[in-house]
């Protein structure tokens, strides 16, 4: 994923209040890297780039967020370099401040921080009806660097995803790519009853210890219906050889979902190494 290395080319100016644009590539760069992740989560990895207008949208969003040192879904009028346009932005994207571009997609998968136990960034990336998003960044100012990515109002047809959506997915993954900061894993189903779900989890056929579960927020918004659990016992760094950690789910319910399923993530260290970025943090 070589996204990382494009360089932003951001035109605006932070004092006169000019939300300006990044380099194309740079925003295809972001959009490419949401379809990085939807691939490996077997979802198809078609994401394009919506309208100028909206993307001009997310733009002034970021340079708010950059202006006030803050980030918000609903940004004042009283704010630094408001406009409605980046307001409206602001309400329907993943926000971030202290990450730009391809690397604020990132954050938004491990979904790290105290208020993203829903992991609510993740479940809008992997929302299986995703087909345009829009991307404002700011990078090069002298403020935070900030990003919105626009995740409501470009939905297509939903795909078949006759097994669900985990992160971790099925399937090999490179170890970069597991949410080692936030240590949360996710299944997600339309629908799904999770009140009575439970997991259990083994790594190269021994069992992990108890998992534990943040708060279920299902039918609020989010994308689909999702499990998160913290397990126990996962290896973060470079593994040894091919790990194999096999998820079971047990008690789900309704709209089709299994009473009982399992897969099994196979966690490897490629030859070409995948990016992984840290930054200074990210947030909404």
């Amino acid at each position: 994923m070589p996204q990382s290395g494009i360089a932003a080319g951001w035109t605006g100016s932070l004092g006169s209040c000019m939300s300006g644009t990044t380099a194309a590539a740079y925003h295809t760069a972001t959009i490419e890297r949401v379809n990085v992740y939807r691939a490996l989560a077997g979802l198809p990895g078609d994401v394009t780039a919506t309208t100028a207008g909206a993307v001009q949208g997310a733009q002034d969003a970021a340079l708010m967020f950059t202006a006030n040192g803050q980030i918000s879904h609903a940004p004042p009028t009283s704010w630094l370099c408001y406009t409605a346009a980046g307001a409206g932005a602001a309400a329907t994207s993943n926000v971030s401040l202290g990450l730009a571009g391809p690397e604020a997609v990132v954050a938004y998968m491990d979904d790290y921080g105290s208020g993203n136990g829903m992991v609510g960034h993740r479940r809008w990336i992997l929302y299986p009806p995703q087909a345009q998003m829009a991307s404002g960044s700011v990078e090069g100012a002298a403020g935070w660097p900030s990003n919105a990515l626009r995740v409501i109002g470009g939905f297509g047809a939903r795909p078949d995803t006759p097994v669900g959506v985990a992160w971790p997915p099925a399937g090999y993954v490179p170890w970069q790519l597991l949410p080692s900061l936030s240590n949360r894993w996710s299944f997600s189903w339309p629908g799904a009853n999770f009140a009575n779900a439970r997991v259990t989890m083994t790594r190269d056929g021994q069992a992990l210890g108890a998992v534990s579960y943040e708060p279920l927020a299902n039918d609020v918004g989010y994308g689909d219906n999702t499990l998160v659990w913290l397990p126990q016992g996962v290896n973060y760094g470079q593994p040894a050889g091919d790990t194999v950690y096999r998820v079971t789910i047990d008690g789900a319910s309704g709209n089709g979902v299994p009473a009982s399923l399992s897969y099994a993530v196979v966690v490897f260290h490629p030859e070409a190494r995948p990016e992984r970025v840290f930054g200074n943090g990210f947030d909404g």
